[in-house]
């Protein structure tokens, strides 16, 4: 590491970005419990899951290794300090979701929902993650990588509507929403998942004018041996 790059290292903790982690962590462990509790208790939940297991246990498998080896990319610390880390953990990120992507699509047709509003809105998510990553993928490879880190936030975004489409479920409003309101609560979490990332990343530079300072590209440690 440079003289250069050594001063541009945080010396404190971004609170706001552990802040959010934190509480995603939070959203993450109720959701999982709360899918446990149906699994258990809920018997016709559990046949549903296991009726459709040899195409469900794969997404399973690669969309909870996107789903927590996500957060990491988004280390500054973890960047900085273990490059070769950092790149490992990316390919990771994106081969899982260029597997669970199309699994999703295969249980989607496989086993469409009896709504077909629900089966375009999970087809059309499923596309949207895929395109998401396979775009955040490409733009490393050209050495774009503020636009790499925009659409990698994208991605993620996308990869975390499995926790937000259920973190609600329990709750009473949840249980008596119709199906086209739930459907349509369904599309504004992929709204929420595109829009959100960009406004967290650029969110200062549309409220002071100011872009984020950033490493030139030529010092940049993500341009190297990329």
């Amino acid at each position: 590491m440079n003289l250069s790059e050594r001063n541009l290292s945080p010396t404190t903790r971004n609170y706001p970005k552990l802040t959010l982690f934190a509480i995603m962590g939070l959203m993450t462990l109720l959701v999982f419990g709360y899918e446990v509790y149906l699994a258990l208790y809920v018997p016709a939940s559990l046949t549903r899951l296991l009726s459709m297991k040899w195409l469900l246990f794969p997404h399973i498998l690669f969309a909870t290794t996107a789903f927590v080896v996500g957060p990491f990319q988004f280390s500054t610390r973890l960047r900085r300090r273990k490059m070769a880390l950092h790149r490992r953990l990316g390919k990771a990120y994106v081969f899982s979701i260029l597997f669970a992507a199309p699994f999703a699509f295969a249980i989607t047709c496989v086993y469409p929902p009896k709504n077909i509003n629900f089966l375009i809105e999970n087809l059309v998510q499923a596309t949207i993650w895929l395109l998401t990553t396979v775009v955040a993928w490409l733009a490393v490879r050209n050495k774009q990588i503020e636009l790499h880190k925009i659409w990698m936030a994208r991605s993620y975004g996308v990869t975390f509507i499995f926790v937000l489409s259920r973190v609600f479920a329990p709750l009473p409003f949840m249980r008596q929403m119709s199906a086209e309101s739930a459907v349509s609560f369904f599309w504004f979490l992929i709204v929420f998942a595109l829009l959100v990332p960009e406004l967290l990343l650029n969110g200062t530079v549309l409220i002071t004018g100011h872009p984020r300072k950033t490493l030139s590209r030529s010092r940049t440690p993500e341009t190297a041996r990329i």
